[in-house]
């Protein structure tokens, strides 16, 4: 039996697959350790396995499978997968032939999943040698560029919240996306998106716009802070009636 407790990897584009993937902690990179037994005890010695890499595709079938190159694992043995193109990728192990039943095989067996995140070009809005920095990093980009996706991957968020620009565009939704894109939330259910496929640029781009906030209208520092405990929905419900109290107490104006 071959398993691993670090089944389901992240990865850059880009980045170096030898200094390791994020799994269990979004601050340190770790390898993909595997563990192999031979009826129920721990197998010190070697065995040739086959890796068989099951990428998503768009075509009728959903996945292309590729055999790659066979590897010698024992207990305790680490295994570097290549920094494919983007993709959801899943690789199985298997002593002879590559499954074919994926039905049967995403349930009943062993896989290891890696996520490559793509590397989006926003030099212009991160990079001080761009030629065209620094652009602002406006609501209007957020949205496209980030959030404009879970809109549609989830459209109970919008329920909840709607995604516009007099909801989220000011410094107190900047906060919350700040603490909610923060690696040290990984492997809290707060940590934002939920399915971590956020890439590294997407989350500068994040906290480039939460940078606006920083200095107000009138030049003066805005803090960024959340009351502890406080969900976006209460705070949005807090503003409306808020609102509705200064136009019934004209004084508070």
């Amino acid at each position: 039996m071959i398993c691993t407790d670090t089944s389901a990897l992240y990865l850059n584009q880009n980045e170096d697959p030898l200094q390791g993937y994020r799994s269990f902690s979004g601050t340190q990179k770790e390898a993909c350790i595997f563990r192999v037994f031979n009826k129920g005890f721990s197998m010190p010695f070697t065995q040739t396995f086959y890796v068989y890499q099951y990428q998503v595709v768009d075509d009728s079938n959903g996945f292309s499978i590729t055999r790659l190159d066979p590897i010698n694992l024992a207990d305790g043995s680490t295994y570097i997968y290549p920094n494919s193109p983007i993709s959801s990728i899943f690789y199985f192990n298997s002593v002879d032939q590559a499954p074919s039943d994926w039905g049967s095989l995403a349930t009943l067996t062993g896989f290891v999943n890696l996520r490559v995140l793509p590397s989006q070009d926003y030099g212009r809005y991160l990079d001080p040698a761009h030629p065209q920095y620094p652009t602002p990093v406006t609501w209007e980009v957020i949205y496209q560029e980030v959030l404009q996706t879970y809109a549609l991957l989830f459209p109970a968020m919008t329920e909840v919240l709607p995604f516009t620009k007099e909801n989220w565009d000011n410094g107190t939704m900047a906060a919350m996306m700040l603490q909610r894109v923060s690696l040290d939330l990984w492997t809290s259910s707060l940590f934002m998106p939920i399915t971590r496929d956020m890439s590294n640029n997407q989350i500068a781009l994040i906290q480039k716009w939460a940078e606006g906030f920083q200095k107000g209208a009138a030049g003066k520092a805005e803090q960024l802070y959340i009351q502890p405990g406080i969900s976006p929905r209460q705070y949005l419900r807090q503003q409306k009636l808020d609102k509705i109290y200064k136009k019934q107490t004209p004084e508070l104006r």
